[in-house]
């Protein structure tokens, strides 16, 4: 396993060479899921795909990602948008003032417009728990209205899987320990699977988990 720190050149090259057309399974789920418009920040938006789907739709975005390369390539796509307002900016989840900078976005305050989610997407598996542990502390902070969290990520069922990409950093998570992290947080689950099937991505079927949670209001 690398370590998560050396891992910022990975993804530049990644995002360099790789192109990503269209939205995700995962997007199209949890679109049907949201009220219209809902306030969506998406953490880990890569190449924009999915922060593009839902601006498409009607919905408010504010995505961050670490990788400028792949932030360069959403800005891009939001140029081509016909929908709701939409914002990407570069920002490591490690730093707590990136996370404040999106989760206090003007677009994103507006708890009595609008109903405000979290999206992470093939990105909680990618960072250590403890920058979990703070991306939720930030949420639960400052979307103090409460929001809704749509999460997909790899479980400890896929860890001696074969992968698709090459030697990165990887968290295998147990889906229910998360489940148990998240309702010790005061989080109501409403939908929690795992599986195959979910997200298949050239010659690799992960085994994946898919949760929509509510977090409490803190006002």
């Amino acid at each position: 396993m690398s370590n998560y720190r050396d891992d910022a050149a990975h993804w530049e090259q990644f995002y360099r060479t790789h192109e990503f057309p269209r939205e995700s399974s995962f997007a199209r789920f949890v679109a049907g899921r949201l009220a219209m418009p809902t306030s969506l920040v998406e953490l880990g938006c890569g190449g924009g795909q999915d922060s593009a789907f839902f601006a498409a739709l009607g919905h408010h975005v504010v995505a961050m990602d670490r990788s400028a390369a792949g932030v360069d390539k959403a800005r891009a796509k939001a140029l081509t948008l016909k929908g709701g307002p939409i914002r990407f900016v570069v920002g490591d989840a490690d730093d707590d003032a990136a996370l404040a900078s999106v989760f206090t976005d003007p677009d994103v305050r507006e708890h009595g417009a609008r109903p405000v989610a979290l999206y992470v997407r093939f990105f909680l598996h990618a960072v250590p728990q403890a920058t979990e542990d703070a991306i939720l502390d930030a949420a639960q902070r400052d979307l103090d209205g409460g929001f809704t969290l749509a999460a997909e990520f790899r479980t400890d069922k896929d860890a001696a899987l074969p992968k698709a990409e090459g030697v990165h950093f990887r968290r295998f998570i147990a889906t229910q320990d998360f489940a148990a992290r998240l309702r010790a947080r005061g989080f109501a689950i409403e939908h929690l699977e795992e599986g195959f099937g979910l997200s298949p991505y050239e010659d690799e079927d992960p085994h994946l988990c898919r949760v929509i949670a509510r977090a409490p209001a803190r006002r």
